[in-house]
């Protein structure tokens, strides 16, 4: 969600703040703001949309100290006022991500009034109070943040401090970043590309100030580790949209999968798998492998409920956790409150050394590298073509039968060939304000990532069924001219798929059927041949053709399909 970017430095630092503060926008924003210390006071800038609205004075060009930040709103909406930094008597500023959840009650507690909407801002008024009791900085800074509940990563600028940088961090990531000459600070590792040698993450519930000279490790009792090299792919297929290329890198990335090792990861007795939005889409494919092929009981839940709920955990059952971000609240937040109840944790994600992986036991990471459109597309496939690794493991085959990866090449290929179809569906579907997808086993939860991407992307009311439960009570919201989009397998349950069809048909829907069977059977159908067999690969290359379609349908309709409205990639709130 809201990006962060600090830094020290024995020399200028304002734009390398600015110019990695825009690699952070991959993470949502609605509005942008910086702050730096300049002749003894707080001076900042604040815009609503893109960091590179921001007007950079001249004069402060020479700010050795700044913070800055792009916010996704959760408290108020998207406006100057609400941006961050919160500047308080322009003497000191905060920077936060993640969600104060007391702060009406410490208003009330302090009697503070707030400028903004936010419940960011509170953490600087308090700061000022606390300043009103000791004279230290540091324990004032302490006092703050031990009045904190919720999440945070925050950092205070302070002019009596004008070496220091404030900083705390709490079930919200924050890692540390260094070269000779500056020290940074970020919400997350890709904001530190190409700045720092060396980079640290930020232990949970830590609350200090660091300068240039402080000794990190004996402070965070942690080691510095050199930054990781390439963490997104090179961009060698050049494109108009960032999806778009990231759609296209699939083929060189389900490739690469072939290669990944899995660890030896044990075998457990039962399994409880959790995730969120895309990633949860591809743990219940995960889920029907599992069962049927590993033999593993197997329960997929979204990580959010898991969090809160009370299920049984029968002896040697496993935690395994997707995420197309490794910092995503919910499923961290799940992990924490159930990795000791589960006999060991597994992690399937696609950036490395993410807070996700440094919780779990056993780690999965697929090739990917980061994604920074906001819609999850290589991030799911690799991650449903680790899965199957993993089954295969624990069914105790060398091979991966499953994924077939010739046939997935050509399937992929294929599928990344049919602009025609693409431009047909999208434009069949581009008029309607309601769409239905259904699909039957594995491709159940392919519609209900297809249904996902179209929400997303087009902002266009869409819902995914299993094919046979529409009888059971969606049946009712079909109507004349209502679309419906359907998978119909040749061997899986073909005739029973296209029973489904027919009810549609007969309440009036507009029926396109996509199907590997070449039929002449029409009878009002809209039927697509695909030039290949559906069968376990196509939930990765179906998954491919629908991510083309919400791609294309967006942009017909006239968005901007790497930045959705009120949306964010990096999820790090609750």
């Amino acid at each position: 969600m809201c990006g962060i970017i600090a830094g020290i430095s024995l020399e200028p630092i304002l734009k390398t703040t600015l110019t990695q503060l825009q690699r952070l926008e991959y993470r949502g924003y609605d509005s942008a703001g910086f702050a730096v210390i300049h002749d003894g006071k707080i001076d900042y800038r604040k815009t609503v949309g893109e960091t590179k609205k921001l007007k950079l004075p001249n004069h402060l060009n020479e700010s050795t100290i700044a913070i800055a930040h792009t916010r996704w709103a959760t408290h108020g909406i998207p406006s100057e006022i609400n941006a961050h930094p919160h500047v308080l008597d322009d003497k000191y500023a905060i920077i936060h991500n993640g969600i104060i959840e007391n702060h009406y009650d410490l208003k009330n507690k302090f009697n503070i009034e707030t400028a903004s909407q936010t419940d960011s801002e509170i953490i600087v008024h308090l700061y000022k109070h606390f300043l009103t009791v000791t004279t230290d900085a540091k324990s004032a800074w302490e006092s703050t943040i031990l009045e904190l509940e919720g999440s945070w990563a925050t950092v205070l600028l302070d002019i009596t401090q004008p070496e220091y940088l404030m900083i705390a961090c709490n079930k919200s990531p924050m890692v540390l970043g260094k070269n000779d000459k500056s020290l940074f600070i970020a919400s997350d590792l890709y904001g530190l590309e190409n700045i720092a040698d060396d980079i640290l993450y930020v232990p949970n519930q830590t609350t200090i100030s660091i300068s240039l000279s402080s000794d990190v490790t004996t402070l965070l009792e942690a080691t510095w580790e050199p930054t990781p090299k390439n963490l997104i792919q090179e961009k060698i297929i050049r494109t108009d949209t960032t999806m778009l290329h990231e759609i296209m890198e699939q083929p060189s990335v389900l490739n690469a999968c072939e290669t990944q090792n899995i660890s030896d990861i044990p075998k457990p007795d039962h399994l409880v798998i959790a995730a969120c939005g895309s990633s949860y889409h591809v743990a219940l494919i995960a889920m029907q492998w599992i069962e049927s092929i590993a033999q593993v009981p197997c329960r997929a839940y979204l990580a959010s409920e898991l969090r809160y709920g009370n299920i049984a955990w029968p002896k040697n059952t496993a935690l395994m956790v997707l995420s197309q971000s490794g910092e995503t609240a919910d499923t961290l937040e799940c992990v924490r409150h159930w990795k000791g109840h589960a006999a060991f944790s597994i992690s399937i994600c696609n950036v490395e050394k993410s807070a996700l992986m440094r919780l779990c036991h056993y780690n999965i990471l697929t090739p990917a590298g980061i994604e920074t459109a906001v819609a999850a597309t290589k991030s799911v496939t690799s991650a449903i073509y680790m899965a199957s690794k993993l089954v295969m493991h624990w069914h105790n085959q060398q091979t991966n039968t499953l994924i077939n990866q010739k046939d997935l090449q050509h399937q992929t290929q294929a599928i990344l060939s049919l602009d025609t179809v693409v431009n047909f569906i999208a434009e069949k579907v581009s008029n309607h304000k309601h769409l239905f997808m259904l699909g039957k086993g594995l491709f159940y939860p392919v519609m209900l990532e297809a249904a996902l991407k179209i929400k997303e992307l087009c902002y266009v009311h869409t819902e995914a069924f299993a094919a046979g439960e529409m009888k059971h009570g969606p049946l009712a919201l079909i109507e004349p001219g209502t679309m419906v989009i359907m998978i119909a397998a040749k061997n899986y349950h073909y005739k029973k798929s296209i029973s489904n069809a027919e009810e549609m048909l007969s309440r009036g829907a507009q029926v396109i059927l996509l199907t590997d069977e070449d039929t002449s059977q029409k009878n009002g159908l809209t039927i697509i041949t695909l030039p290949f067999e559906i069968n376990e690969n196509s939930s990765i290359s179906l998954s491919i053709l629908f991510q083309q379609i919400s791609l294309n349908l967006s942009q017909r309709l006239g968005h901007n399909p790497d930045r959705p409205r009120n949306l964010a990639k990096c999820v790090t709130v609750e």
